[in-house]
Parts: C-alpha cells; structure tokens; sequence
C-alpha cells in the first residue's frame, strides 16, 4: 500500500513557491525583447529544466510520486539538460551566432537516460508504484545490465557531464575580455558551484550523516546558483553596455545616478593620484566629505565610484593605503624597534582594534606576524 501524502511544511512549502518562482523566471527570460533571443531561450530553458526538478524532489519529498508515478525520476534527465543548455547560453554570447544542426548532439545523454528509463515510463501505475516502494526490483523491468541503471553509475555518469560542460564554459570565459569576461566568470563560478552541491549531495547520500535537513539545504544551494544565473541573464544586456560588472550591478541607492561609467574611471583617476601624491591617509581624522570637496565632488558620487570601482566603502579603501604604510614602516631598518601602535599612528590609524583588523584583511596576516616574517627574511 502506498504512503500517503506527506502535509504541506516549511520547507516544501518552500520548494514549491521556488519551483513556481523558477518557472515564472523562465517565462519572463524567454518573453523577453532585449539581448540574443537564442541565448534567452537556451537559458529560459536551463532555468525551466531546474524548475521541473524541483517539482520532482516535491514529489519525493512529499511522497506525490506514490500516487501520481509517471513522472518520477524525471531529474535523472532533466541534470543531463543542465551542462548542455548552459555551454551553449554562453557560446551563444560569445560568438554572436545561433544553434547548428549539430548542436542536438549536446542532447543526446539526456535522450540516453530517458531510452534506459523507458521501462519505467511503459510500465503500468501500478508497477510503478511497486517499483518505487522497492517491491519490485528494477532489474525485472530493464533489458539493460545492472550499471546502466544503478545509482552510483548514474551518479558518477551525472557529475562527470556536469564537469565536462563545466570545462568548456571555462575555456570560453578566457577567450573574452572586460565586462564580458567578468560576466562570463561569474556566470562559470556559478555554474561550478551548482555541479559541486550536485557532487556534495551524492557522497552525502552514500554516508550515514545524510539527512533530510541536508537534502534540503544542498537543494537550496542550487536553487539559489542557478536563479542567480538567470538574475544576471536578465541583466546581460546592460551588463554588456556598461563600462564595470559592478556598475551594471550597481545598489539600488545608485541605480539612477547622474555618474556614468565614463565619469566614475575620471574620478577614480584624480583620487588615486591625489592619494599617492599628497598621502591623505596619514591623517587619521580622514573623512570622506573633507576628500570630496578636495577633488572638487560630493559624498555621494565619491561614496559610489569608490564602491563600484573597488567594491569597498570609503573605510575600507583607506584603511588599505594605511595597511600599506604600515607594512613599508615594518619592513624600514629605522622602524625595527618601534612599538605596533607607534607603526598604526604613524600610518593613520587612531585604534589598535581598527588597526589589527584591518591589517589581517589586507595582509592576510597579523602585523606581528608580518614584522616576525619580515625580520626572518632580512636575517
């Protein structure tokens, strides 16, 4: 007799505003008027795929698959879609030219899985049913040998496609250059990250520490890599419009801002010449009005170009020079004997807590550490 079905949590209430949310984001993508329309459909349909997956965990999940069977296991496919559909999204935008004959190639394993699936798909509800519960064994509904069908086969089959896909986005993201090759590496980093919860998620599954917490949070993880991708698809064309992926990211506070990409680079200029030239942050009482007005700005359009061009705030930019003050007076002969809070005073820091913590961001290291190394190299 088959389980019922699960009530409605949580988390799977979760999972299913996600998987109405991803097909939602694939139909918006698809829908669209800007950019490359086969590279919109490629990755409107990567986004559906995923959608579909999620709906099949749910029927795990909630133990739908026991009542309504016929579409159990259909992610065993659709993750086969996943490397395809993203590789030529990207090749797409890369060469500026669409789909070739060839290109069905991509999709042959996936038509593959569904081939050695088709038992299962022929086979009565009923046998379904006694299939998934594990009444009757796979082995009496497949013509084909045991390691077609096996769950680590399938699983080694699954990450190994995963990660040749993988590769070859990589191989395109070297061939761009500025924003596109910022998009490109993103969109790659992404891409690793999806097949990488996929891996984590089938050595979990073959452990004893694996738990329904888990699948849940891995599915999460992939949730969010893969609709972050279709995010930044959106985006892509105003991405490729402007002069920084940061600027085409930009916060909403800046998002109607007068500063154009142009601008920002000019003023970007004058700061760093200004800062190597006159050394303003030696003086610990620095404040970024009192900068402005120097390179005759405001606070807002400096506060955003410093943001966009080095993904900092104003603290943190200058802490940075201070951190490289305070490493040249720890190198210095004349600076050997001289206290850490003489070296942060002398490089524009008024805290030993500032001090510290913003040396181990920049350096990676504690100055003393830092002194000790340097003494050992000099010696």
């Amino acid at each position: 007799m088959a389980p019922p079905i699960a009530p409605l949590s949580l988390w799977t209430a979760l999972w299913l505003i996600a998987a109405g949310q991803g097909l939602f984001l694939a139909s918006v993508i698809a829908t669209g008027k800007t950019g490359n329309r086969t590279a919109r459909m490629l990755i409107a349909g990567l986004i559906f795929t995923f959608a579909l997956t999620l709906f099949d965990y749910l029927g795990y999940w909630m133990r739908w698959h026991f009542h309504f069977p016929h579409f159990a296991g259909i992610y065993l496919w659709l993750a086969l879609l996943a490397g395809p559909l993203f590789y030529l999204y990207l090749r797409t935008l890369a060469t500026g030219r669409g789909l070739r004959s060839r290109d069905w190639g991509h999709l042959l394993p996936a038509f593959a899985m569904v081939w050695v699936r088709m038992p299962f798909y022929l086979a009565g509800s009923q046998d379904k049913v006694q299939i998934l519960m594990g009444e009757l064994p796979f082995s009496e509904s497949w013509w084909l040998p045991e390691i077609f069908f096996a769950y680590r086969g399938i699983a080694v089959a699954t990450i190994t496609h995963l990660s040749l896909y993988g590769w070859w986005a990589s191989r395109l993201v070297e061939r761009q250059a500025g924003v596109r090759r910022q998009f490109f590496r993103l969109l790659t980093a992404l891409y690793w990250s999806f097949t990488g919860a996929y891996l984590f998620y089938y050595i979990l599954s073959w452990t004893p520490y694996f738990s329904l917490a888990l699948d849940y949070s891995i599915s999460l993880a992939m949730v969010v890599f893969i609709y972050t991708i279709g995010f930044l698809a959106i985006r892509q064309p105003g991405i490729f419009s402007a002069g920084t992926l940061r600027a085409a990211l930009r916060p909403e506070k800046y998002r109607n801002s007068a500063l154009t990409p142009g601008a920002v680079q000019s003023l970007i200029s004058s700061l760093e010449q200004y800062m190597k030239s006159e050394r303003p942050y030696l003086e610990s009482e620095l404040r970024l009005p009192q900068l402005a007005e120097t390179l005759s700005s405001n606070t807002h359009h400096l506060s955003q170009a410093i943001n966009e061009h080095f993904g900092q705030t104003f603290s943190a930019y200058v802490n940075r020079y201070r951190v490289q003050e305070a490493q040249r007076l720890l190198r210095h002969p004349e600076w050997q004997d001289r206290s850490l809070m003489e070296v942060a005073y002398a490089a524009g820091f008024n805290n030993k807590t500032t001090f510290y913590k913003a040396f181990k961001e920049v350096a990676g290291q504690l100055p003393s550490d830092y002194r000790k190394r340097q003494m050992a190299l000099n010696n």
